[in-house]
């Protein structure tokens, strides 16, 4: 007679109460949701450096006044320029989870409505005077 051993770790967990979660689709959760989530820690690295130059020059910048790179914030400059490499990939999730949404039920609609409000702020940080600055 061959034992499960997969039913007697179950079994024994029963007896003990002990409730085995999902793991897997809690982190494929946490994951997706972290990608939704992202474009607000873009917007918070792009407007934390504005921020800085503000601070720096006692005004708000304008194109070539003054150049970023003479700021001497190389270090916070290449963070935004490598987190702009993920929001595609993020654009890409929020659109996969909004087409299956009826799938993925452990999201609600704030979260959708959240990412696609960050998505907005970013399209229009994208178009703003502050980014031909930045990117001067």
């Amino acid at each position: 007679m061959l034992i499960n051993i997969k039913y007697l770790i179950l079994l024994n967990a029963k007896l003990m109460g002990i409730k085995f979660l999902n793991i897997k689709k809690q982190s494929k959760k946490y994951i997706l949701l972290l990608f939704l989530y992202y474009p607000w820690l873009d917007l918070l690295l792009f407007y934390s450096f504005v921020l800085r130059a503000f601070i720096m020059i006692g005004e708000i910048p304008s194109y070539n006044n003054p150049d970023p790179n003479s700021l001497g914030m190389e270090t916070h400059q290449m963070l935004i320029y490598s987190s702009g490499d993920i929001l595609p990939i993020s654009l890409m999730v929020l659109i996969f989870c909004f087409f299956n949404r009826k799938r993925m039920n452990y999201f609600s609609n704030k979260h959708f409505l959240i990412s696609f409000i960050s998505f907005i702020l970013v399209v229009l940080t994208f178009i703003s005077p502050l980014s031909t600055w930045f990117a001067d």
